[in-house]
């Protein structure tokens, strides 16, 4: 994992606001200078359908059109081509009840429409857009079952394909994309209820995985992003 120069992060500022209810579990993705946050629980069980809209410039929150698939959790959600993609995740936040549904969300339009379904249900994976096709991986079936598959998503071809396996199936591991490869990030082994330290590469020109560096500091349910040719 890399971090930019201190100088260079010495330029960076915090500011807060309040969302319109608190949440866990969220799925969430930025588009057009705004971040959008779907599902989530409300803790003891609740989960919403309700998408809640951050506008950065204006500093104010507004709602999106209710997801019409299910109220889940831990979803995998991906911006490509101007739409918000959701794929599976949890029904009702019980991760017992995993979904195979790809969920198409124009933030423009304000309006859902669905995609072809996965090949297989998941929750708590990780999913990136690498040349025009959204790659998810990890994640789990059930509690504590894991998934190792990797499977990509075609938009225009409204397709799925599944390619090589990644080697040490995680769940709510972080994610990002630097030079067109997929680096999958730490994570929670729930059959053996350990957080892993594996940095996993996924190189999509030649569908083999690969291991980086450890990393340093395990943990579970992390973001991470990517600025340039490093990652946060």
């Amino acid at each position: 994992i890399f971090l930019l120069p201190v100088a260079a992060l010495g330029q960076g500022t915090w500011t807060t606001t309040t969302m319109p209810e608190g949440r866990t579990s969220m799925m969430v993705a930025s588009f057009n200078g705004s971040i959008y946050i779907f599902g989530g629980s409300f803790g003891g069980g609740g989960a919403t359908a309700i998408p809640a809209i951050y506008n950065i410039s204006t500093g104010t929150w507004t709602t999106g059109a209710p997801d019409p698939i299910s109220r889940r959790c831990a979803g995998q959600t991906v911006t490509l081509n101007d739409k918000i993609y959701i794929l599976g995740g949890w029904s009702n936040c019980d991760s017992n009840n995993p979904l195979t549904t790809t969920s198409i969300y124009d933030p423009v339009a304000n309006t859902w429409n669905t995609g072809m379904n996965m090949p297989r249900a998941r929750g708590s994976g990780v999913a990136e857009a690498i040349n025009a096709k959204i790659y998810i991986t990890a994640g789990g079936n059930s509690f504590p079952g894991m998934i190792s598959e990797t499977d990509v998503y075609d938009p225009i071809a409204n397709t799925w394909t599944t390619v090589a396996s990644i080697p040490m199936p995680v769940r709510g591991a972080a994610s990002a994309v630097v030079k067109g490869k997929l680096y999958v990030i730490s994570g929670l082994d729930s059959i053996a209820n350990v957080m892993k330290a594996d940095l996993q590469i996924y190189e999509p020109t030649t569908n083999v995985w690969s291991s980086g560096t450890p990393f340093p500091s395990p943990r579970y349910s992390a973001e991470a992003g990517s600025f340039g040719d490093k990652i946060f």
